[in-house]
C-alpha cells in the first residue's frame, strides 16, 4: 500500500475566501495554478489520483512570499472548516469540478484531477474578467477576452473523452505556465523590471546629491583603529541635530538636511582633494572597522556572514542607549554610503536586509528561507537543526528539548514547557531560527532600521514611501558595494557542471545567459545560488551546476552547499525562462 502523507498548514481556503476577496491579479492565478498543478504531477508520478480537486481543497498560506498555496484533502478541508455553514455559503457546488466519467459513476484517475484542475483554473479567474467585476454566474464563464492561451488550456482540460486530455506533466509544459505575467508585462512596458526600480532609485539619488552639490558636509578621519568610531560620532544623533540645526559651518549648507549635503572627506596629516575616490576609501575602512569584533556592533558565529551583536541585558540603561546611537548611526552610515556610490561590504547578513526592508512584521511572520540565513551566519546550529528535521529523535520519543528555550509563552496550561516532539518539531526549528537571527537581536536590528529609515526620509521625503516596494533582495543588491571582480568571467569561472549529457542545451544556455548579465542581474543570480550578492573569496570557490531529470519544474540552489540544480530542458527559450522566475522569486531550497 502507498501512503501519501499531506501536510496541513494554517491558511486560507480559495473556496472560502472567494467571496470576501478582491479580484484576483493574473500573476496570482497563475502563480496558485501553478503549485496546485505541482502537486497533481508528484502525484500522479507516484500513481496517486487526487480525487477530490476543488476550490476547497486549495489552501492559501499566510506569510513571506505571498501567493504561496498547497492542495490539501478533503478531511483537512472538513477540519480546516469553521463550520458547515460557512462552507456551503462560501464555496462553488462541487458538481461543476467532477469530471463527467466520475459523474457517471466512474472511479477517481489522473485524467479526471486534471479536467477538476481545469475547472477550479477557469474558477479561479473568474474575477478577472475586463474591470474586475466578474461575479456570480461569471464564475463558470470562460476567461477574459484576450487571454487566448488560457481560453486555449481550458477547453482541452474540460474535453469530455478522458483520454483526449493532457497529463499534468504536458500541462505544465503549456505556454501558459512557462510564459511569466511578470515577463509579458515588463516586455510590455506595463510594470518596471526589477533592475530598473535599482536604476531609477540610483538616478534619483544622483540628482538628489547634484543639487546639494553646494552644501558639502566635511568628514576628516585619521586612520587607525579610530577612525570607525569617529565615523559613527559623525552619524551619531547628536551630530546630526547640531548639524541639522546650525548647518555645522560649512558653507552653502543652511537650510539642506544633513542626510543631502555630499561627503567632503580627507585624512589628517594627507594631502588630497575628494573627488570620490577618498570616500570610497574611508567607506571601506569604515566597514571594516565597524565590522571588527572589537567594535561589538556585529558578531561573528563562524558562519560567511555576520548579524548586529545582541545589546546586553545586564549593561545599566546609559551603556546601552549609547550602543543603540552607535547602530543608529550606523545605519545612517548605510544610507551616506549608498548616496556616495560606495556600498556596503557583502559580510553583512540576510536577515539584517529581511529586518531593514520589512521591520518587525516581517520577523514575526518569519520567513520561507530563514534556515539557510541561520546556516550563513551560524553554521553549526543550523546544521544541527537540519539533521533534527531530517530524523526522528534517537529514542523515538522525545527530543529532551522544550519551547521554553524559544518562547516564553508557549508553555502548557499546567505550568511546565512543552516538549518537543517529533510532531511539532518543525514549529521548534521555526522558532529557534527566528530567535537565533531576529529575536535576541531586536534592539539591535531596530536601531540599525530607525537610522536608516530616517537617512532615507531626509534624502528625499517624497520617494521614501515608494522605497517600501522593495524587497530585501533590492536592498541587498542595491547597497551592495561595487566591486571591480564582479564581472561575467569570474562568475562563468566559478561554474562547474556536473552531469550534463553533451546533447543539453542548458550548460551553453546558462553561460550566454551570465554573458549577458548586468551588474545588478549578477548579484541577483548570486544571491540566489549562494546566498551572497558577492562572489566569496575562499580559494577554489565553485557553484556546482548539477544536472537533473527533464521536467518542467524550476532551478533550485542549496546555498549552504553551492549547488544549483537545474532540470535539463529541452530549449533554451524554457531554461531562460525557467531560471528568470527563479531568481526573481528567490526559489531556493530550505526546510523552514
Amino acid at each position: 500500500m502507498l501512503h501519501v502523507e499531506f501536510p496541513a498548514y494554517a491558511g486560507t481556503l480559495v473556496g472560502w475566501a472567494a467571496a470576501r476577496d478582491p479580484p484576483r491579479a493574473p500573476w496570482h492565478v497563475q502563480a496558485v495554478a501553478r503549485q496546485v498543478l505541482t502537486a497533481l504531477q508528484v502525484l500522479h508520478a507516484a500513481g496517486v489520483a487526487h480525487g477530490h480537486v476543488d476550490p476547497r481543497a486549495v489552501v492559501l498560506l499566510a506569510g513571506d512570499p505571498p501567493n504561496r498555496a498547497q492542495l490539501a484533502t478533503r478531511p483537512l478541508v472538513a477540519a480546516l472548516a469553521a463550520d458547515a455553514a460557512a462552507e456551503a455559503a462560501a464555496t462553488e457546488p462541487a458538481a461543476q469540478f467532477v469530471a463527467p466519467e466520475v459523474a457517471g459513476g466512474g472511479g477517481a484517475s489522473a485524467a479526471a484531477d486534471v479536467y477538476a484542475f481545469g475547472a477550479v483554473l477557469r474558477w479561479l479567474w473568474r474575477a478577472t474578467a475586463a474591470g474586475g467585476g466578474a461575479t456570480g454566474g461569471a464564475r463558470t464563464g470562460a476567461p477574459a477576452a484576450g487571454e487566448d492561451e488560457l481560453r486555449t488550456l481550458v477547453a482541452r482540460l474540460l474535453v469530455a473523452d478522458p483520454r483526449a486530455r493532457p497529463s499534468a506533466a504536458d500541462v505544465a509544459l503549456h505556454p501558459y505556465f512557462t510564459d511569466s505575467y511578470v515577463d509579458r508585462y515588463v516586455a510590455g512596458g506595463d510594470i518596471v523590471g526589477v533592475n530598473a526600480k535599482l536604476a531609477a532609485v540610483r538616478d534619483l539619488l544622483a540628482a538628489v546629491r547634484s543639487a546639494s552639490r553646494r552644501a558639502r558636509a566635511d568628514l576628516a578621519v585619521a586612520r587607525g583603529p579610530g577612525l570607525a568610531d569617529r565615523v559613527l560620532a559623525f552619524f551619531g544623533r547628536d551630530a546630526v541635530a547640531a548639524r541639522r540645526r546650525g548647518g555645522g559651518g560649512e558653507d552653502g549648507a543652511a537650510g539642506v538636511p544633513p542626510a543631502r549635503r555630499p561627503l567632503r572627506v580627507t585624512f589628517e596629516g594627507e594631502a588630497g582633494v575628494d573627488e570620490g575616490g577618498l570616500a570610497r576609501e574611508m567607506f571601506a575602512l569604515f566597514f571594516e572597522g565597524a565590522l571588527a569584533p572589537a567594535a561589538g556592533l556585529f558578531e561573528d558565529a563562524g558562519g560567511e556572514v555576520l548579524l548586529p551583536a545582541r545589546l546586553p541585558r545586564g549593561e545599566g540603561a546609559a551603556a546601552r542607549a549609547a550602543r543603540a546611537d552607535r547602530l543608529e548611526a550606523f545605519g545612517r552610515a548605510l544610507v551616506a554610503a549608498l548616496y556616495e556610490g560606495c556600498g556596503a561590504p557583502p559580510r553583512l547578513g540576510p536577515s539584517l536586509f529581511k529586518y531593514l526592508a520589512h521591520g518587525a512584521a516581517h520577523a514575526a511572520a518569519g520567513d520561507g528561507r530563514a534556515l539557510r540565513d541561520l546556516q550563513k551566519f551560524d553554521p553549526a546550529l543550523g546544521a544541527s537543526l537540519e539533521r533534527m528535521l531530517a530524523r526522528a529523535p534517537p529514542d523515538g520519543q522525545g527530543w529532551g528539548l522544550d519551547f521554553g528555550d524559544v518562547s516564553s509563552s508557549d508553555d502548557d496550561a499546567g505550568g511546565g514547557a512543552r516538549a518537543v516532539t517529533e510532531a511539532n518539531k518543525h514549529a521548534f526549528v521555526v522558532l529557534k531560527v527566528r530567535r537565533a537571527l531576529v529575536g535576541r537581536r531586536r534592539d539591535a536590528l531596530e536601531a540599525i532600521r530607525r537610522g536608516f529609515v530616517a537617512a532615507l526620509r531626509e534624502l528625499s521625503p517624497e520617494a521614501a514611501p515608494f522605497l517600501k516596494l522593495f524587497s530585501s533582495t533590492d536592498w541587498r543588491v542595491l547597497l551592495c558595494a561595487d566591486d571591480d571582480r564582479l564581472t561575467p568571467d569570474r562568475v562563468l569561472d566559478a561554474l562547474a557542471f556536473v552531469g550534463w549529457p553533451k546533447r543539453s542545451v542548458v550548460p551553453d544556455a546558462l553561460r550566454r545567459s551570465v554573458r549577458a548579465f548586468d551588474k545588478d542581474s549578477l548579484r541577483r543570480f548570486l544571491v540566489f545560488a549562494t546566498g551572497s550578492p558577492g562572489l566569496p573569496s575562499a580559494p577554489g570557490f565553485e557553484i556546482q551546476v548539477r544536472a537533473q531529470p527533464r521536467s518542467p519544474a524550476l532551478p533550485v540552489a542549496h546555498t549552504c552547499f553551492f549547488h544549483l540544480d537545474i532540470p535539463d530542458y529541452a530549449d533554451e527559450g524554457e531554461f531562460v525562462a525557467k531560471l528568470t522566475t527563479a531568481i526573481l522569486e528567490c526559489g531556493t531550497f530550505d526546510r523552514v
